[in-house]
């Protein structure tokens, strides 16, 4: 039974026969709460014959919390574009329904190319946001100037 276990733990997921290695990468490289994060999938080889979308290649997990990351391919990439909730640390997670889980060491081992985490800051003011307060500092300035 034991032998039984083992072998299996050993022979790869569907997803993971399927994909050959490739590369993740996010950017921006620190996203704030709720900015948008571009995902991007890479092989080395063609994706042609791949799936057009990929629900559950990777996901972005923190604490309980899981993201899924919904790849469409586009050419010879995968793309997504989600938003993370909380500040903090989300760990890259390839092959988040397999089991067992890969570790990124063993992925890195067979070519994979993944970045361990993303670190996600405080919500930012938005730079159209202090561009409205600015114009409207000015006008105010500029009918007080005329006022007097």
């Amino acid at each position: 039974m034991i032998l039984v276990l083992a072998a299996a733990a050993l022979v790869p997921s569907s997803a993971q026969a399927k994909m050959p290695p490739f590369t993740v990468e996010l950017e921006p490289s620190r996203p704030a709460v709720g900015e948008p994060l571009t995902v991007t999938v890479r092989t080395k080889t063609s994706l042609q014959g791949f799936p057009s979308r990929m629900a559950h290649l990777l996901a972005l997990e923190r604490a309980g919390e899981s993201v899924p990351v919904p790849l469409r391919r586009s050419g010879d990439v995968y793309r997504a574009v989600v938003a993370l909730p909380d500040a903090g640390t989300w760990t890259v997670q390839l092959f988040p329904t397999a089991l067992p889980r890969p570790t990124p060491a063993d992925l890195r081992r067979v070519g994979y190319r993944i970045p361990d985490a993303v670190e996600v800051g405080e919500r930012r003011s938005g730079t159209f946001t202090s561009a409205i307060l600015a114009v409207a500092l000015a006008l105010a300035a500029a009918a007080r100037a005329a006022a007097s």
